[in-house]
């Protein structure tokens, strides 16, 4: 009798180990597959979504478009919409030849009023990359509006953005990882004009120089308190890369002040951060980086703040 027992309980124990193991495993689903061609190819940047669940991202390529990749297409804007992820094709960039953007390699970000506003990495008016706004129909189905807000120009200006923008309330703000004063990016800011006619003036807050401030950042920007936090692949106190904090002045109209958070070294602490920053519980940052740790493979890092609260 304890021996039926116990066989009974080892095989209980068992199948609620399977059950166990069952839900906890993960479980993906394939919500749509990119077909190329008209529909688009090749996403990217990461997804956001509206207050019904939709889903909105960018393609690299595809769109109907044949200005850009060798007649592949100059990338799209999209919509999923749940519970069957029906996807609509919002905007087919058209590249070069009309000074239209081309690429987008970022997500997308909202204004209040339900405009989409994203990056293009080439294309514009200098075929720099653009920053563009999608301003959604006035009647359900119909065709949503596209706006070059502004055309990268290279040179001392920036070019190729290839993050999302934040709005710090009116403002949009970026990174370009290439252009700028010495070529090692910028981080710009879009203010839109007083008359709706009139364009969005740009403003260089600051130009990164590749040495000990860092260079080159692919990553999108946070904002907290009135600073902006965000990396770069390249630069900072080992070139491997850094977080970074730029404050703004406490006159209007001077210099922004850039301090690195903390440099990586390429050693087991990471190395060339290609990705942003999130600020989690008790102002800790967190990120990843593509190269160093342990394995030589990246890493996840927390930063946390000193005793007198920095970053």
């Amino acid at each position: 009798m304890q021996r039926s027992n116990r066989h009974f309980f080892l095989c209980l124990s068992f199948l609620l180990a399977l059950a166990t193991s069952a839900l906890a495993a993960p479980n993906e689903t394939v919500l749509y597959s990119f077909p190329g061609g008209v529909s688009g190819a090749n996403p990217y940047g990461g997804l956001i979504a509206d207050k019904t669940g939709a889903l909105y991202g960018t393609t690299g390529g595809g769109g109907n478009s044949n200005q850009c990749n060798l007649g592949s297409g100059c990338g799209t804007v999209f919509m999923l919409t749940p519970p069957s992820w029906t996807p609509t094709v919002l905007y087919s960039f058209q590249g070069p030849s009309s000074g239209d953007g081309a690429g987008p390699q970022a997500s997308l970000v909202f204004d209040k009023k339900g405009a989409l506003y994203g990056t293009t990495a080439s294309g514009g008016k200098f075929g720099q990359g653009a920053v563009f706004k999608l301003t959604p129909p006035a009647q359900q189905g119909g065709a949503w509006t596209e706006t070059v807000l502004y055309s990268f120009a290279g040179g001392t200006d920036g070019s190729n953005p290839a993050s999302a923008l934040i709005f710090d309330g009116t403002t949009l703000l970026g990174t370009t990882p290439t252009g700028g004063a010495s070529n090692f990016g910028t981080i710009f800011q879009l203010t839109p004009p007083k008359k709706k006619t009139a364009a969005w003036t740009e403003a260089i807050l600051y130009n990164f120089t590749g040495r000990g401030d860092g260079g080159k950042p692919y990553s999108g920007l946070v904002l907290k308190t009135g600073a902006l936090y965000g990396t770069t692949l390249d630069g900072g106190p080992s070139s491997q890369g850094e977080v970074f904090k730029l404050s703004p002045p406490a006159v209007k109209g001077q210099a922004w002040t850039i301090a690195t958070v903390y440099g990586f070294t390429g050693g087991s602490d990471g190395g060339k951060p290609y990705a942003g920053v999130v600020f989690g519980k008790l102002g800790v940052l967190y990120g990843t980086t593509g190269l160093g740790g342990a394995g030589g493979y990246g890493t996840v890092f927390a930063l946390t703040p000193g005793k007198n609260g920095a970053p």
